[in-house]
């Protein structure tokens, strides 16, 4: 599929969207290969999470772009035709958010027992992806 954009024309090869090697797009001279964009689209997504739990832990209004986030997550999902690659890091990470909600549900709990079961479960799925980073 080719289209124009301020004057550059973009070339997006659609066939090659599962083919980490192949060619996805390409810009005037500039090749980007699929593997590339899910990169950039993972870099993305872990800021947006990492800044949205972070800032939530001291402000809950900041709990409402999880959502978004999720959208964004699933929106990424076409890249995979099938089994997720990361199944174990993404199951423990989400584990972790089920731990979370059940001890935030507890009445309870005050602000400081709040922020400290937020902090601990964001330093736990930080290092779980630092630990797939070695």
């Amino acid at each position: 599929m080719k289209f124009n954009f301020a004057g550059v024309e973009f070339t997006f090869y659609k066939r090659n969207i599962f083919n980490d090697n192949q060619i996805l797009i390409r810009a005037g001279n500039t090749s980007i290969s699929t593997k590339e964009v899910k990169l950039h689209i993972d870099n993305i997504l872990r800021f947006i999470r990492n800044t949205v739990e972070a800032l939530s832990i001291v402000d809950e209004k900041y709990e409402r772009y999880s959502t978004a986030l999720n959208f964004l997550v699933s929106a990424k999902g076409i890249f995979n035709a099938r089994t997720p690659e990361k199944i174990t890091e993404e199951a423990a990470k989400i584990t972790i958010d089920v731990i979370k909600e059940i001890a935030l549900l507890s009445e309870s709990t005050d602000d400081i027992q709040r922020s400290a079961i937020k902090s601990a479960a964001f330093v736990s799925k930080l290092a779980i992806d630092t630990m797939g980073m070695i």
